[in-house]
Parts: C-alpha cells; structure tokens; sequence
C-alpha cells in the first residue's frame, strides 16, 4: 500500500512538473493585456500598408484652423473622442509631404477631472494633448499625419488616467 501511494505521489510531482509553466510569464502577459496603462511610454515602430498611405489626407498649404478648440463641459463619454478630434484636426505640427511610409506609434498617458455632473472641462487641456504632440515631434521631425485613438478612457468621478495611442506617419 505504501509502494502504491508513494508511485501515485511520485507520478503526480511528475506530472506537476511537466505540466507547470513560469508564473511569472503568465502573470505579465496577463497583466498588460488587463492593465492599459502599463503600455505608456512604449514607442512601436513599423511600415505603413498601402491602403494606410492613401488614406493620410494631404495638408493644405495655411493648415492653422481658426477657431478650432475644445469645449467645456462635455460628458465623459464624448470627451474622448473629442480629444481625439482635438488632436487630428487642431493639434499644431510642420508637415510634410509626401509620407515615407515610416510609422512611428507613441503611448502616451493623459490625466483629466470629472466633475460631480459627469463632465469634462476639456478646454483646460489643450495644451496638454499640444505638449503631446510636441514631444512626438522633437522626437521625429515633420510628419505627414498624426492619428489619434484612445485607448482607455475610464470615467469616474474625480481625476482618471487615459491612454492615447498616437500613431505619426512620417
């Protein structure tokens, strides 16, 4: 009986051991998938699809909008894709024409306030999402275009921590 019980324990370590993988390893591949925010500051670069190149709109001349800002008090939920706006449309930037087809994409982090009703003062960080761009472009020059997606807007009353993936094609 003891021989029996000692091979079912040896066989079953045995398989433990097999079957165990690096804890570790699945702890971090796990963790970044459920926590976005662990992605800021990472820098991607890779080659632009065709179909990508022909979408970049080509910059006008004057490209300075007048009159282009953001709003204050706009609910939670649409201040991203305001900010995103923001930053494809009114964002201050040379360019240059045509695209390389380098791209270069930057995560960047983003703090903003939710006020008890539910808003976003919006038009209180412009500079930020500006001092965003700038920051790309010290690091890569003129840019043909800059793409906007947010990708973790949380909103919850008081002050929140977005992710912004910015997507520059040179």
């Amino acid at each position: 009986m003891k021989k029996k019980l000692k091979f079912c324990l040896s066989v079953l370590a045995v398989l433990i051991f097999f079957s165990s993988c690096d804890e570790n390893e699945i702890h971090k591949a796990s963790t970044v998938e459920n926590d976005p925010m662990l992605m800021i500051g990472e820098v991607v670069n890779r080659k632009a699809s065709q179909q990508e190149l022909q979408s970049i709109p080509e910059p006008d001349a004057n490209t300075y909008r007048i009159g282009c800002a953001l709003s204050d008090d706009v609910q939670c939920g649409e201040a991203s894709s305001e900010a995103a706006y923001y930053i494809e449309n009114c964002s201050v930037y040379p360019k240059s024409w045509p695209p390389s087809g380098d791209v270069t994409q930057f995560y960047k982090g983003f703090s903003f306030y939710m006020d008890s009703d539910d808003d976003v003062s919006m038009d209180i960080y412009e500079d930020d999402l500006q001092d965003h761009v700038d920051e790309i472009i010290a690091s890569t020059g003129s840019v043909s275009y800059i793409d906007a997606q947010i990708i973790y807007w949380p909103c919850s009353k008081g002050y929140n921590a977005a992710v912004i993936l910015y997507t520059v094609y040179k």
